[in-house]
C-alpha cells in the first residue's frame, strides 16, 4: 500500500504562496517525491515592463537542500509548476526535428520568463526526472529531453482561450520507480459531450 505525506521541510521564507512536496511511500521505502512549486505570475523587468515570473533562487536552493538531505537516489522525483521553462520550447523543436522522443502538439509559442535562468539544469541535477507545467493553453506536448520528461498539462475547461479538441487532462501513472514517456498520457474529452448542459 502506498501512503503520502505533505512535509514542511523548513521555514525558509522562500518565494511563492505554496512550495511543498509529497512523498509517496511503499512501507518504509520512498518511491516518488512530488514537488509542488509556485512559479509565480508576473515579475518586473524595469519601471514599466513586466515579464512572466520564474522559479526563484531560494526555491531552487530549497529543492536542492531537500534532495541532498535524503541522501538516497533510489526514488523518483517529479516537479509541478505553472510557468514553463525555456527548455520546453527547445525540447519541442528537437522533437519536431526527430531529435527527441515524445508526443502531443504545441499550437502556440512557449511563454517562459524573459529572465535568464538555470532552473532546468539545477532541478535536473537535483534528481528531478519529470517537470510538468501549464500556462500555455493550447500546448500539450510531452518530450523526453536530456533524460527528463518535460510535459504540459492539458487544459481542462473552456475559460479564457482554448482549442475545443484539446480539452481534457493529463494522466500520470506511477508504477514502481520506472518513470518514462510511457507513464504520461493525454486524455482528451469530446468537447460537446464535456460541455453538455453548460454555457
Amino acid at each position: 500500500m502506498v501512503y503520502s505525506l505533505n512535509v514542511d521541510f523548513a521555514d525558509d521564507n522562500i518565494e511563492g504562496e505554496q512550495n511543498f512536496y509529497v512523498d509517496l511511500m511503499n512501507g518504509e521505502d520512498l518511491v516518488y517525491r512530488l514537488f509542488m512549486i509556485d512559479s509565480g505570475s508576473y515579475a518586473r523587468m524595469n519601471a514599466i515592463k513586466y515579464t512572466y515570473a520564474r522559479i526563484g533562487e531560494k526555491q531552487l536552493e530549497h529543492i536542492e537542500a531537500i534532495q541532498a538531505a535524503e541522501n538516497d537516489d533510489s526514488y523518483t522525483s517529479l516537479a509541478f509548476f505553472h510557468i514553463p521553462l525555456p527548455e520546453f520550447a527547445v525540447a519541442y523543436e528537437g522533437y519536431k526535428n526527430g531529435e527527441h522522443e515524445g508526443f502531443g502538439e504545441n499550437r502556440e509559442s512557449g511563454s517562459p520568463s524573459k529572465f535568464s535562468t538555470n532552473q532546468f539544469e539545477r532541478m535536473k541535477n537535483a534528481g528531478i526526472r519529470g517537470m510538468f507545467c501549464a500556462h500555455d493553453h493550447i500546448n500539450d506536448s510531452v518530450i523526453d529531453y536530456e533524460g527528463v520528461i518535460l510535459a504540459y498539462g492539458v487544459k481542462a475547461d473552456k475559460e479564457i482561450y482554448h482549442d475545443s479538441d484539446m480539452l481534457g487532462y493529463r494522466l500520470i501513472t506511477l508504477t514502481g520507480d520506472d518513470f518514462s514517456l510511457d507513464n504520461v498520457q493525454n486524455v482528451i474529452h469530446d468537447y460537446y459531450e464535456y460541455s453538455k448542459g453548460s454555457d
